[in-house]
């Protein structure tokens, strides 16, 4: 009896710890009720972080309908942004979503409306900053969606790389010392092996 209760206390702390885990890997954006002025101020995600936006056919003002997030790090890893479609629901078209991103200097837009059919994981380029933005019009009240977006590492950076080129560089540094050790050496000994030279010896 004694075990049986140890062992539901103990199924009970790991479920809670399990959905406690589960909550802080998860933040949920719905616009517009917490999507207000974070245009201009981009949020990092880290790998750990799954990102919920939802939208629930509401008025949305224009200072709440863009967001804006980045994925870089203070590492050397390269990320990208993966956008998962879960449900888009607009029977009168009133809703435009745009994911907006920069690669190699070039603004890429990709537009989700009432019209795109594809409904698979798009995934942005490395190292870019994402922004989403809202644009409805009449009929949005009957409009709904949700979108998970999530930072992958998609390269990791080798620091094996960095040694292996850093002890070829101190090779190739040191064969060059040596060289010019050598070349000096060479310098001096002849230029004194020619100052101790033959000399005439005057008469007396």
């Amino acid at each position: 009896m004694d075990q049986l209760f140890f062992l539901l206390i103990v199924t009970s702390i790991a479920v809670f710890v399990k959905a406690s885990l589960e909550t802080n890997m998860n933040i949920t954006y719905v616009f517009p009720d917490n999507t207000c002025y974070l245009s201009s101020k981009p949020r990092h995600i880290n790998t750990s972080l799954l990102f919920i936006f939802e939208y629930e056919g509401k008025q949305i003002p224009n200072d709440c309908r863009e967001v804006a997030l980045h994925n870089a790090d203070e590492t050397l890893d390269m990320f990208k942004f993966c956008i998962t479609p879960v449900s888009f629901i607009d029977p009168n078209c009133s809703i435009t979503v745009e994911f907006k991103y920069n690669e190699r200097g070039i603004e890429n837009i990709i537009i989700f409306n009432c019209n795109t059919t594809a409904n698979d994981t798009f995934c942005t380029s490395e190292e870019t900053e994402l922004g989403i933005n809202i644009k409805p019009v009449t009929g949005f009240k009957n409009a709904n969606f949700t979108f998970i977006i999530q930072n992958i590492a998609s390269t990791k950076f080798s620091y094996q790389a960095v040694t292996d080129v850093g002890m070829f560089a101190g090779i190739v540094v040191g064969c060059i010392i040596a060289f010019l050790i050598v070349v000096v050496a060479c310098y001096v000994y002849i230029r004194g092996r020619n100052s101790n030279g033959p000399y005439h010896q005057a008469k007396s």
